[in-house]
């Protein structure tokens, strides 16, 4: 499993964000990519509440084909081209990048920076034709990004109700895709766990993040998650 993410991320890091990587993953990953059927696209980079935003929309309308967890930008252009609703994803940059790091250690400090500048910078000039979701608001109010989604697109999707209950199968659900995802009867800690579970890990990666190389990179992936926001 370790060596196919490797791959994967290295693949994804050369080509992924370019028209030939979006095809290649097409073909590798088809029943997460757009199809004639799909109704919607959840898109983010890596560690911004994807799997988060997939279940509890899928919990309100489970027969509604969805587009996701590609995490390559060129799935939201194709979905823009094909008036398709789309949700983009996004999270502070510090906070996505050392969530990735501790998640997916498999490139280098400054490749995760430049995937997040690469993948959101390709989205801005569509930025008025999606909902953006801010990580906050996903997690914390995620009823207001399909209400906003159903303005938008003048889409009828069922509105989630964010009740402890609610959030509870939430994550139930999530655990149960994590031990999928690493064939294992155990969560993966690093995957999916308590901010308090991490600190130790995110210490370490912060660190790293003040770099002087690096400095320059952060800039440039904050400005971009300004534009977006506000």
């Amino acid at each position: 499993m370790n060596k196919f993410r490797f791959i994967r991320s290295h693949i994804r890091s050369y080509i992924g964000y370019s028209h030939l990587g979006y095809l290649l993953f097409k073909f590798l990953k088809p029943e997460i990519c757009i199809t004639k059927s799909t109704r919607l696209v959840i898109e983010g980079y890596p560690r911004s509440a994807n799997t988060f935003a997939y279940c509890a929309f899928k919990f309100v309308n489970p027969n509604v084909k969805i587009a996701h967890h590609l995490h390559l930008p060129f799935q939201i252009i194709q979905a823009v081209k094909l008036n398709i609703p789309a949700i983009v994803l996004i999270r502070e940059p510090k906070d996505a990048i050392i969530s990735r790091m501790i998640r997916n250690p498999y490139l280098s400090n400054k490749s995760y920076i430049i995937e997040y500048i690469k993948f959101y910078k390709a989205l801005l000039k569509h930025k008025d034709k999606i909902v953006v979701a801010r990580f906050a608001d996903i997690i914390n109010n995620f009823p207001t990004i399909i209400e906003k989604t159903n303005k938008k697109f003048k889409t009828d999707f069922n509105i989630f109700e964010q009740s402890n209950e609610n959030i509870k199968k939430i994550f139930h659900e999530i655990e149960n895709l994590d031990k999928m995802d690493n064939k294992s009867d155990l969560v993966n800690k690093l995957t999916v766990s308590l901010p308090k579970d991490k600190e130790e890990y995110k210490r370490e990666k912060e660190a790293i993040l003040k770099d002087v190389k690096l400095l320059q990179h952060i800039r440039t992936a904050q400005e971009i998650y300004l534009s977006f926001i506000k």
